[in-house]
Order: C-alpha cells, then structure tokens, then sequence
C-alpha cells in the first residue's frame, strides 16, 4: 500500500479498471473504496482489479465478498451481500523452496538512478511451459513512481557444478516486464540437470528515497535481527524474494522467503 504527503492517514492500493479510466482505491482495515474519474451508465459492466493483496492462511473462506455502490451524497444506491456465491480456496503454502543466495546492486545511494540489481538464486526444480520467474522488491521501493517503466533491461546466465556457464533463457530476450515492486522474466520450460547456480540481472532500478540506520551492537551487526528496527518500521526492513508463477493454474508454484534467506541490500545514508 502506498500514501499521500497531503493524506498522511490514508492508504491506498494499487489498482485499475477499464470502465472508470483512472481509479482510486482508497483501503480502510477490510473495506475497499474505488472511484473513478469518469461516470459509468446504468447496466454497464465494471471490472476493477486490486493488485499485491495478501492472501490469509490456506483454507476454505467461509465469508463471502460483500459489494456495494454509494451516490455523491455518501448514500448506498445498491448493496449485495452474496456478491460472490462460492466460497474462495485458499491455496496451501508452496512446497518448492527457492533458495535466494545473494543481491547486489550497483548504487548504493538513496534516490540513486539507473543501479543494477544482480541475483544469484538456486531453483526448487524444472520450470514448466508456462511459468514465469517474478523478483519481488521490498516495500521501500516503488519501482514504478520512482522508473515509470513498464520494462527492465535484463540479462541471464547460469553456472553448472563443474563451474561451466549457460545462458538458461536463450529465448528470453533483453527486456522483462514490471508492474508494481515486481519484475518478471518469461522463462523457457527449463529442466534442471545439476547443481545450477542461476543469475539474473536488471538495469536502470531506481533506488528508495529514504531509509533508516542501524547501529552495530554486541548483539548485532547490521543485520536483521535488529528488532528495534524491525518491530517499528517492518516496511522498511522487508527482504528480497524471488517465486515462480504459473501463467496457466494462476498459482505460486516455489518461493523463496525472508527469513531463511535474508536478501537485502544497504544504503549509504
């Protein structure tokens, strides 16, 4: 979620529709609140879409979406409670466990334009048909006010056990989408035949603008155990992670996580 200088108590989420042009979708604890900036006629069909929503423990939701519409007076002109008449599933945690083995960058200036971010990661298993491979970056970002880029100039490379090296995703090309904090590659099916080491690059990041120190103590170092940090700006200390998404079942199918591999980088502040 991001806010306003002006709308320091507000949050918003990132969203769009087609039917209203440009949307706004203001987030109150469970309530979504989306305008637009054009009128929609009577029996028109409206299609919102709400981005980077956290889903809840995996399991059968026993509450269903409710949906309704206010007037300019703040007046409801039509509700519905059985907005969604199934219950939603939620899928299970993924098995595959991505191990994220380091970030790099190339600037390590706040606000600092045009830095490359250099991944080397070890899958979980064979990429399939239609997965795609997403790099996840931390809150502190907003790759896209900061860029406005819809694509990244990236590269991939490979590293065999015996220490030769592939380019794994002939077929990618130079360019990878973003949308939000996430940058995707559309990986080719891929079938792992050893220990490989996987690469994967991205020019022209534009650094977070602010950040907060840490100061080393007898019981840290720089690191993120600092639970003075982490109790109070957890934005700020979110991680680096990388998953892989089927285009196709519209699932996760292997991740990587924060807290087994803490992927981040540090900032000259």
């Amino acid at each position: 979620m991001v806010w306003m200088d002006n709308e320091p108590t507000n949050y918003y989420l990132n969203c769009s529709t087609t039917a209203m042009t440009t949307a706004w979708c203001w987030v109150d604890k469970w309530t979504v609140y989306v305008s637009g900036s054009t009128s929609v006629e009577a029996g028109s069909s409206i299609d919102i879409t709400l981005n980077y929503v956290k889903n809840p423990a995996a399991g059968v939701l026993t509450q269903k979406f409710f949906m309704a519409i206010k007037d300019a007076n703040n007046l409801y002109t039509y509700a519905d409670s059985d907005f969604e008449t199934g219950a939603a599933t939620i899928a299970a945690v993924p098995a595959g466990v991505i191990t994220l083995a380091r970030v790099m960058t190339s600037n390590h200036n706040l606000f600092g334009d045009n830095a490359t971010y250099d991944f080397d990661f070890y899958l979980a298993g064979n990429l399939g048909a239609t997965e795609q491979i997403k790099f996840k970056f931390p809150m502190s970002y907003d790759l896209y006010l900061n860029d406005g880029d819809s694509e990244y100039t990236c590269s991939t490379s490979s590293v065999e056990s015996d220490g030769t090296s592939n380019d794994w995703c002939t077929n990618c090309g130079t360019s990878c989408t973003a949308m939000g904090n996430y940058v995707a590659l559309n990986a080719k099916a891929y079938t792992i035949t050893s220990a490989e080491r996987f690469n994967f690059e991205v020019q022209g990041v534009g650094n977070p603008e602010s950040a907060f120190s840490r100061t080393s103590t007898s019981l840290w170092d720089f690191d993120d155990s600092d639970a003075d940090l982490n109790m109070e700006y957890d934005s700020y200390t979110e991680k680096f992670t990388v998953f892989t998404w089927d285009n196709s079942a519209k699932n996760i199918v292997s991740r990587s996580y924060g807290n087994l591999d803490s992927a981040y980088v540090g900032f000259d502040y």
